[in-house]
């Protein structure tokens, strides 16, 4: 009675389980220990940085004018629960570029539409489209971006968006801010 799935669908189901086991253990990075302060949502945390040299500009071109500083992100899940990650299909994460100047914060895509604060996830999923990455308890994900040169004075960040498994709206969480006007 056990046998009783056909060949071609048994198959099917073996290759599909080894297909899914095999990307999802190649797309999370499970950590043993995550120090930060792990709140409710995650963390999202700035881990290296470079300016672009001329060739890697050239190689590169993009589309974002004054995009010469590269930043390598890292997404770390809850340790007790799991999540979802916004990433438009066959992108990495997306989220906002966030100016501090002062005591003054800045959604740099705000300021185009004339706004103050986070312009939202309605505007990001309008612009990009919807996706999103599954990343269960105590995981992390790391991704590269590209920003530009922070103003002396000033500092940036990156923002992404989460959501639970049962929720219906995403948060926003906010990396750590950092300058790249000290960058060599």
């Amino acid at each position: 009675m056990l046998f009783q799935v056909p060949i071609n669908k048994a198959l099917h189901l073996i290759l599909m389980g080894m297909f899914l086991f095999f990307v999802c253990g190649m797309s999370f990075a499970q950590t043993d220990s995550i120090d930060s302060k792990n709140d409710e949502l995650g963390t999202l945390k700035v881990l290296l940085m470079h300016r672009m040299s001329a060739a890697e500009i050239q190689a590169h071109p993009d589309d974002y004018l004054g995009a010469r500083v590269v930043v390598t992100l890292r997404y770390e899940s809850p340790k007790d629960r799991s999540v979802y990650l916004y990433a438009p299909p066959n992108c990495p994460p997306e989220g906002y570029f966030v100016k501090r100047t002062g005591g003054q914060i800045i959604w740099v895509a705000a300021l185009v539409n004339g706004t103050q604060g986070s312009p939202g996830f309605g505007k990001l999923k309008r612009g990009i489209g919807e996706g999103w990455i599954f990343l269960p308890p105590n995981s992390a994900i790391e991704w590269q971006t590209r920003t530009e040169d922070s103003s002396p004075g000033s500092e940036n960040a990156r923002s992404v968006f989460v959501k639970g498994l049962h929720e219906a709206s995403p948060h926003e969480v906010l990396s750590d801010w950092f300058k790249t006007s000290d960058l060599k």
